[in-house]
């Protein structure tokens, strides 16, 4: 989703692409780029609990100039007795202060300065699931293939006698022939069991399940099996935005106010995450979507083009209400002349000739 950084003028919000911070988080660090920023943020939160950013500032502006990637193993996160909060990072001598420092914590449990780390807190069920696979491997590698016996009911076979009865069905079993003569009084027994039987497969999936769940992730997204599942794809796609990526979303959004900004712009500044991009997939969606909006006076054909990367049209930014997309300000002039009118309109439908 793309990352972008606004001004609110009293309602008025704009992207204020001019502004350093806008330069800042589409480039964060000679290192990366907005998406590689990003992506190696969550990965470090969801992954440890806890996402860490150095910042630099300009030493004449203040301003921030460049935000470093520090993994979380390196982090110790301290707190003083007068509540001040402050960052232990490996190889770096002195402890850096919390202002300096963009933190984004997952999920918190008794201790309020750093984020659950999920693997460690989920490690039983994901030892289940490592368990299984490690069982599932020892019984392939020691039985690759199915084994079977040849049950006999008749007189005792002489050995040459086993062993042309061996090789007809070891034949068949391999491929070699595609029909075969059981003879009387013998029957195919099977010795070792199947990946089904041993319940191996069934263990492998919920595990999968199971880690998909840890992390907020639909069943579908991974390829699982919904069958059980009763809400539809869609809706899981809704849940997944609204109760995964959201809650995310805010927090990050959040914390780069609250470090990133002086404290004179937090009340006109602020950094938002554009869900519209999740609908970039779907023509469809992106259709009806920026159509409720213009049909519904709260987004303006030149900003459904802009959304779209199109260029402004002249007249686009003007928005709509809905009855017969009269113009906004002209709505109630609009009303007014309708209302004008009503009282010729009776009197010219009730003439007393009956000519109406």
């Amino acid at each position: 989703m793309p990352l972008r950084f606004y001004r609110d003028d009293f309602g008025n919000k704009t992207p204020d692409n001019a502004h350093t911070l806008a330069y800042l988080i589409n480039e964060p660090n000679p290192m990366q780029t907005r998406f590689d920023f990003i992506s190696w943020t969550v990965s470090q939160l969801k992954m440890g609990g806890n996402a860490y950013l150095r910042i630099h500032r300009d030493p004449i502006t203040q301003r921030p100039k460049m935000l470093e990637p520090i993994g979380y193993k390196r982090v110790e996160v301290k707190q003083s007795p007068g509540l001040n909060v402050f960052y232990k990072i490996e190889g770096i001598d002195q402890p850096v202060p919390a202002t300096e420092i963009l933190h984004f914590k997952g999920l918190t449990n008794g201790d309020p300065l750093t984020g659950i780390n999920p693997i460690r807190t989920h490690a039983e069920s994901l030892g289940v699931t490592l368990g299984a696979q490690r069982a599932s491997a020892r019984f392939y590698s020691k039985n690759a293939a199915l084994k079977w016996g040849i049950k006999w009911q008749g007189a005792p076979l002489k050995p040459e006698e086993a062993k042309k009865l061996k090789d007809t069905f070891t034949d068949v079993l391999q491929g070699g022939d595609a029909v075969t003569v059981i003879p009387h009084g013998s029957e195919l027994q099977q010795l070792n069991l199947t990946p089904e039987e041993a319940e191996f497969i069934a263990t492998r999936r919920y595990g999968v399940e199971d880690i998909a769940r840890i992390f907020g992730v639909p069943a579908y997204m991974i390829g699982a099996d919904t069958q059980g599942i009763k809400s539809s794809v869609e809706q899981q796609a809704q849940d997944f935005y609204t109760q995964t990526i959201l809650p995310i979303v805010t927090m990050m959004e959040q914390e780069m106010k609250r470090k990133l900004l002086r404290e004179d712009e937090k009340g006109t500044y602020y950094f938002k995450f554009v869900f519209n991009s999740l609908l970039r997939a779907d023509a469809k969606s992106r259709a009806e979507f920026y159509n409720m909006g213009i049909r519904g006076g709260w987004l303006s054909p030149n900003e459904a083009r802009s959304l779209e990367d199109f260029n402004a049209q002249t007249g686009g930014d003007t928005t709509y209400t809905e009855s017969n997309l009269v113009p906004s300000d002209m709505m109630r002039p609009w009303i007014q002349s309708k209302i004008d009118a009503a009282p010729q309109a009776e009197e010219h439908n009730n003439n007393d000739d009956g000519n109406n």
